[in-house]
């Protein structure tokens, strides 16, 4: 009877004084002379009470300061900085305060010869709109003399084959009958005067006198019709088919000028304005290339943008990873990089804290969440944190980021860039019935069902409960237990 479940239930004492009977036999059977007994088991219980109970997330953080100013280098054209100077890292600063020299021998070479190089650019340009202009009045004029050239060549060819030619070989022909008429005149009054002379009607000396005359026309137009003929075969075999080639070829080559000139003025005409654009697109980048040198010229004497202390690089996250490496480097002769963050003057006040959220911790730590950050530098001090954002996105993997506001005043020396440790409360309460979380169970069918054990009047029950935070080895209890309730701290044999 007393082994069944409802047996265990009734009677849990008698079970509890059987099982003690029968391991003081079994001890008796095996016992020595002087050997004491054992002590009979008893069950261990935790009374269930209500006080205060407090989550807490532990994170590393960073001060850091929301008034940071960087100093890059934003170079236009000059690629090579080096230093001449600079300040130490620490140093306060105000606002127009120099920060870095840079060696300025080079550039200023550099914008000399720019500036001489615009010069001779600025004359090409003046002249080349001139010749432009010239050009552009010119060329009218070249083409219609080019086309009236062309058509006086075809005019002059066109008469001469159809008149002048044939005229010119009449001519030639003309002229040899001439001379040979002239010879032939000359001769018959000769052979007449010799006739006529024979007879005694002149004296002697006047009859030698005409003779002589004669005989000298004689031989002058022999010479001419022979020098005529000459000339005649010449005319006919070479100068007047060469006057006809010249003809022929003059009109083609006023042709072909006629044609060279409308095709290639235009063309000239076109290429004088491009080259004039090119100029004046050099001369536009050269104007730019020099300003931008002179802002470059500017940058040579770095100067702070605000009030407040110099910190080498850039704040990654309230870290100045570059800042050992940079220090190496900002010194007289060493080179800056250009667009490379060499500095930040870090303001005064608007301190907060960054800090790395385990992805575990992310439910508990939300905007709103209060809490304290101790830096490293002062332990005893608490300062007043809330959270203000935290990253929508990891910042690494299982990591996240949140932004602490410093809601309290404080009197340390806080510089951004100290570490801390922050303590966040996400969830507190003053009486909350709490339980060790040993005490609560999982139902082995249904995880999302937990239990405890109940002691009432001396017997053992199952109770369902729900469970809140967790806090330590405490686990809230928000439905099944109350205050006073007692229950077993370890899960009783079946």
């Amino acid at each position: 009877m007393f082994t069944t479940l409802a047996g265990r239930r009734l009677f849990p004492g008698l079970l509890v004084g059987l099982a003690a009977l029968a391991s003081t036999a079994a001890w008796s059977q095996d016992a020595k002379p002087g050997d004491k007994p054992p002590e009979k088991p008893v069950a261990t219980t935790h009374k269930v009470t209500a006080r205060p109970l407090k989550v807490e997330v532990s994170l590393s953080g960073v001060i850091e300061s929301s008034a940071m100013q960087e100093l890059a280098l934003v170079p236009k054209e000059w690629p090579q900085w080096l230093l001449a100077e600079a300040v130490a890292p620490g140093t306060r600063v105000k606002k127009g305060d120099v920060l870095i020299k840079f060696e300025t021998t080079k550039i200023d070479e550099a914008l000399r010869d720019l500036e001489a190089g615009q010069a001779l650019a600025n004359l090409a340009l003046e002249q080349a709109q001139k010749d432009l202009a010239l050009l552009e009045e010119s060329t009218p004029v070249n083409l219609a003399q080019a086309e009236r050239a062309k058509k006086i060549a075809d005019e002059d060819l066109e008469r001469y084959e159809k008149v002048e030619a044939d005229l010119a070989q009449k001519s030639t022909e003309f002229q040899l009958k001439l001379a040979a008429q002239i010879l032939e005149y000359n001769e018959e009054e000769l052979k007449q005067l010799e006739k006529m002379y024979k007879a005694d009607d002149l004296t002697e000396e006047t009859e030698e006198i005409v003779l002589k005359r004669a005989r000298n026309d004689v031989e002058q137009a022999k010479f001419r019709f022979e020098q005529t003929k000459s000339n005649h075969e010449r005319s006919l075999k070479f100068d007047l088919p060469r006057a006809m080639e010249a003809k022929k070829d003059a009109a083609k080559l006023a042709s072909l000028g006629w044609e060279k000139t409308r095709t290639t003025l235009p063309l000239a005409l076109s290429k004088q304005k491009l080259d004039l654009e090119k100029l004046l697109l050099d001369r536009k980048k050269a104007d730019e290339k020099l300003a931008q040198m002179k802002l470059d010229r500017e940058q040579m004497t770095l100067k702070s943008p605000a009030d407040g202390v110099v910190y080498l690089g850039r704040c990654v996250r309230g870290k100045w990873p570059a800042a050992a490496e940079l220090a190496g480097r900002l010194r007289a002769g060493g080179a800056v990089q250009p667009r490379e963050v060499v500095m930040t003057i870090v303001g005064e006040g608007s301190l907060f804290v960054r800090a790395s959220v385990p992805e575990k911790d992310l439910a508990d730590v939300q905007p709103g969440t209060t809490g304290v950050a101790v830096p490293a530098a002062f332990k005893s001090s608490r300062l007043a944190v809330v959270v203000a954002e935290v990253s929508p996105i990891p910042i690494s993997d299982g990591t996240f980021e949140a932004r602490l506001n410093l809601t309290g005043k404080w009197s340390e020396p806080l510089v951004a860039g100290m570490d801390c440790d922050v303590k966040l409360v996400p969830y507190k309460k003053a009486d909350a019935i709490a339980a060790p979380a040993k005490t609560v169970f999982t139902d082995e069918l249904d995880e999302t069902q937990r239990y405890v054990f109940v002691v009432k009047e001396g017997k053992t029950a199952k109770q369902p409960v729900k469970v809140g935070r967790a806090s330590g080895e405490r686990l809230e209890i928000t439905e099944g237990l109350k205050a006073g309730d007692e229950i077993l701290l370890d899960k009783p044999a079946e």
